[in-house]
């Protein structure tokens, strides 16, 4: 499923906890949405325009957060922190080193920082031009991205890469205890553990070894990586596909079913066009047919095997 800006993007290992969200890499949380937790990360959180957290943020990297934000927490970040104008910390402010705040900035509990302590416009969150940027070197195009780097130095703008794994948040997205609400897809690591049921306007797809504590609802397809567990019934308006040694613990309710024998679904089934059981053979002609496809096997082993 390729990676757009209204996809939710959770990378390998998150976890959900009771309060907190706690991932490997950075975390970016785009315009006007709402996430009922708290936020730990090992690496750096860019918060845009809007946005409210129930919870506080820690980070052992940089913090930005944009204008007219709400954090109900404390804020904790081991290097910079940068709070746009009108930004509301419900809490205190640890900093590692400079604090960046701008106009009219309210931190309740005040803050505690071992650098620079400077009142003015932070430096602008440019959350979409690293997703921009990302995007156009995956694709190739080395030359748009030169060519975007040579304009912002002009301007004597300062650039910051994402990580390779990131928790990314759409616009207007809603995430919360008891339920996630996305206008688009959402796309899940391996090894993670997501508290809620899942509400998605586009298709979901999930790693291996991932537990999800709720029920899936999406109008696309959904496919459920190996050894996942779904605590939850089912609902897809596309097909739905199950990896191998999966279980299901609830209804399914989809156009197809494809499943692994070793897959277990504990309650009904109702798909109008049928179930398939898949094999390790399917899998093996799949994978080299599109190694085929790459030019790296003959069209002899393919036929043969």
């Amino acid at each position: 499923m390729p990676f757009d800006k209204k996809t939710l993007v959770i990378p390998d290992k998150t976890v959900f906890e009771e309060h907190n969200i706690v991932v490997n890499g950075d975390v970016i949380v785009s315009d006007r949405s709402n996430v009922d937790y708290g936020i730990i990360t090992d690496k750096r959180v860019f918060i845009g325009e809007r946005v409210n957290t129930e919870g506080g943020i820690s980070a052992k990297d940089d913090i930005r957060i944009d204008m007219f934000s709400v954090i109900n927490g404390d804020i904790d970040g081991k290097k910079d922190i940068y709070l746009g104008e009108k930004v509301k910390v419900l809490g205190k402010v640890f900093v590692g080193r400079d604090l960046d705040v701008g106009d009219d900035v309210r931190i309740e509990k005040g803050f505690e920082a071992r650098g620079w302590i400077n009142i003015r416009n932070p430096i602008p969150l440019v959350i979409y031009i690293f997703i921009y940027l990302l995007e156009l070197l995956r694709q190739g195009k080395s030359r748009e991205v030169e060519k975007i780097l040579k304009e912002l130095e002009k301007e004597d703008e300062k650039i910051f890469f994402i990580s390779d794994g990131f928790l990314f948040v759409p616009k207007d997205s809603f995430v919360g205890i008891h339920e996630l609400r996305i206008k688009g897809s959402i796309r899940i690591g391996d090894c993670c553990r997501i508290l809620g049921n899942n509400l998605v306007s586009g298709d979901v797809k999930i790693g291996n070894e991932t537990e999800i504590c709720g029920k899936i609802k999406a109008e696309g397809s959904i496919m459920i990586g190996e050894k996942s567990i779904v605590n939850g019934d089912i609902e897809c308006g596309g097909n739905l596909v199950i990896e191998d040694e999966c279980r299901v613990l609830g209804d399914v309710t989809c156009k197809k079913v494809e499943m692994f024998r070793s897959a277990l679904i504990n309650g009904t089934i109702k798909a109008e066009n049928g179930i398939r059981f898949k094999t390790p053979e399917d899998e093996n002609m799949r994978e080299k047919i599109e190694r085929f496809a790459l030019g790296v096997d003959d069209v002899e082993n393919v036929i043969v095997d």
